[in-house]
C-alpha cells in the first residue's frame, strides 16, 4: 500500500544517499513529490549536485547549482517517478540540509 514518507539528510559535505527506493514489486515505484536543498553554512555558496543513480548512470537533476549562504533550492517541480533500487544522492562543497518527499510503493 501506498504511504507519504519523508527522507532527510543534514550536514551533508560530500556524496550522500538520501534515499533508496524500496518498492515492493516490480508493478510499484516511489514518486518523489518534492525536494529542498538548503545551505546551512554562515557565508559560504554552496555548490551542489542532485542526481538519481538507477544502477549504473547518474541522472542529474541539478548539476553545479549554486545555493547563497543561507539560501535554498526546489530541486523538483514536478513529479519524478524512480523505480527500485534507484538511489536519489546529493553532493555539496559545504554544509546543506536535505529533505525529499516521497509517494513510496505506489502502483501503475
Amino acid at each position: 500500500m501506498a504511504s507519504f514518507e519523508r527522507y532527510t539528510k543534514n550536514d551533508v559535505t560530500s556524496v550522500q544517499t538520501v534515499h533508496t527506493s524500496n518498492a515492493s514489486d516490480a508493478a510499484q515505484a516511489d514518486i518523489l513529490i518534492g525536494f529542498s536543498i538548503a545551505n546551512t553554512h554562515a557565508s559560504s555558496t554552496a555548490t551542489v549536485d542532485a542526481y538519481i543513480n538507477d544502477g549504473s548512470n547518474d541522472i542529474y537533476l541539478a548539476k553545479g547549482a549554486q545555493i547563497p549562504a543561507g539560501g535554498a533550492i526546489e530541486v523538483i517541480q514536478g513529479k519524478i517517478v524512480i523505480d527500485n533500487n534507484d538511489a536519489v544522492k546529493v553532493s555539496s562543497d559545504v554544509a546543506v540540509d536535505c529533505w525529499l518527499s516521497v509517494l513510496d510503493n505506489a502502483s501503475a
